[in-house]
């Protein structure tokens, strides 16, 4: 049987514990306590037993915790495949070229490296814009 009691603002629970020792108090972690701890673990340079031993912690818990935590990880980042993407130069702009334009009474034709301004400016005149 777990019989809960909050104090000095943490959760903890007395019972069998499931191979502790018979009545003995353990605390409860919350989800956001053991993502901290974890967290604060990863980090680089990080001494996992000082961590664990300031949170009054056992070190092989938060080491559990560090593995569930990869695990959950692993599992929402499945069905995605890295990519690398690699810096590569502007392409080259298309210097010959040709654009054609129908209108009623004839066709105009542009050759070469045409400017997008330059066809801008010839299709609104030949829509009667300015």
């Amino acid at each position: 049987m777990d019989c809960r009691q909050e104090r000095r603002g943490h959760d903890y629970a007395y019972g069998s514990g499931g191979g502790g020792e018979r009545g003995r108090r353990r605390r409860v972690w919350s989800a956001e306590e053991k993502a901290a701890l974890v967290a604060a673990s990863n980090a680089p340079g990080a001494n996992v037993s000082e961590i664990a031993r300031r949170s009054g912690v056992g070190r092989g818990l938060l080491n559990e915790w560090r593995r569930e935590a990869a695990q959950a990880e692993e599992a929402a980042l499945e069905g995605f495949v890295p990519i690398e993407v690699a810096a590569s130069d502007p392409p080259e702009p298309i210097g010959a070229g040709m654009v054609e334009i129908d209108v009623v009474h004839g066709r105009i034709v542009m050759r070469g490296a045409v400017e997008p301004g330059l066809a801008r400016a010839v299709v609104a005149a030949l829509r009667g814009g300015s």
